[in-house]
């Protein structure tokens, strides 16, 4: 049976590791693998290639894995492969981790900032955050120069912006609204 929705993919990975009490190794282990495709064009081209069989493409995971990546994630990436929705890859593993935080009562923050939050300055947004959305979170820190200084904050939909580009934004529009 074909899965033809990338939802439906992450949905069943979640469930699996689920089942088996691995969905984390699991996440861990597709998480690696796309890593290492930024890194190793030849897997990339591969997995991606119309030109090679389903059997060819799970020699070269083989050779390149081995027993260093779980079978349940191996299995899991030749399904994908074989159902030709490659491609879509990391979509489904976003989906897939989403789904498991959603799943287990957690929000995922993501936080750009000009440089990467100390752990002190993390704990304090996790335990700030966590009063206000009444769930556990994770966070996501990622660096932005553009961002200047302060912070920008992603909960789900929402966007809580208080870096200071955006304050020089407010400033400036305010200063030509004025002429």
């Amino acid at each position: 049976m074909k899965i033809s929705n990338k939802k439906q993919y992450a949905r069943a990975l979640v469930e699996l590791g689920a089942e088996k009490g691995i969905v984390d190794k699991l996440l861990v282990n597709l998480q690696k693998l796309e890593l290492d495709l930024t890194e190793d064009r030849a897997l990339f081209a591969a997995l991606h290639s119309s030109n090679l069989s389903l059997g060819d493409k799970r020699k070269k995971m083989e050779s390149v894995y081995g027993d260093k990546m779980l079978s349940e994630a191996y299995n899991f990436v030749c399904l994908v492969v074989a159902d030709g929705h490659f491609r879509d890859f990391s979509e489904i593993l976003r989906a897939a981790e989403q789904f498991y935080l959603t799943s287990s009562g957690i929000v995922k923050v993501t936080v750009q900032s000009v440089i990467e939050l100390s752990n002190v300055q993390e704990k304090a947004l996790i335990s700030i955050l966590k009063d206000k959305v009444g769930k556990d979170i994770v966070v996501e820190n990622t660096i932005q120069k553009d961002v200047l200084g302060g912070l920008v904050i992603k909960i789900g939909d929402t966007v809580v912006d208080c870096s200071l580009a955006r304050k020089l934004h407010s400033l400036k529009q305010t200063i030509q609204d004025k002429k």
